[in-house]
């Protein structure tokens, strides 16, 4: 079974909150289920269930990928559709909509949602994420050719951004040689 998470993006504060749960079984039924984070932030007041699904307590199942979800993926039609699965690289299987979303995150510019794989052991027992950088537009344009001259296997490293004003939880990807900020972790 296959599981992303669902955050939602607070408009006033900016906090991200999981609240809620999408998994693919393949007996090919689809499934959402929302979290507790959803339960604590309508209590709050702050968030509202999406529509055809109110009820926080019932496991929506479907043969079909939810159209909250199915909306995040770029149309198979678009004639840009093979360069983008290109640009994506081997991390994304076309024909299973799930890890499409998990790597492009299903990002769109008009709401606050994002869709998040949750991490998981790999064969050497580390746990592992594959995303895409964050932050990219805000970098320099020593950073922008640093990131333009990366190579395959190349060695990023993770550290804090303590100086970041933003937020205080940020993870910086640097480069070694030169030392390089490339972008950050998703939130």
């Amino acid at each position: 079974m296959e599981k992303l998470y669902l955050a939602w993006q607070d408009p006033y504060n900016r906090n991200w909150w999981p609240i809620g749960m999408l998994t693919y079984a393949h007996d090919d039924d689809y499934r959402f289920f929302y979290t507790k984070g959803a339960e604590k932030l309508k209590e709050m007041g702050v968030f509202e269930p999406f529509g055809g699904m109110k009820d926080l307590d019932v496991v929506y199942e479907s043969k079909h990928l939810f159209p909250l979800f199915r909306n995040r993926l770029m149309s198979v039609s678009r004639p840009e559709y093979d360069r983008y699965l290109g640009w994506l690289g081997s991390a994304v299987n076309e024909k299973n909509p799930l890890t499409m979303l998990a790597m492009t995150e299903g990002i769109r510019g008009t709401d606050t949602l994002e869709v998040f794989r949750c991490p998981n052991k790999n064969t050497k027992g580390k746990y592992e994420v594959v995303f895409l950088s964050h932050g990219v537009s805000y970098l320099t344009k020593s950073s922008i050719e640093r990131i333009n001259n990366l190579q395959k296997g190349d060695q990023l490293y993770l550290i804090f951004d303590m100086q970041n004003m933003y937020d205080d939880t940020a993870m910086a990807l640097r480069t070694d040689d030169p030392v390089e900020i490339v972008g950050y972790c998703p939130r």
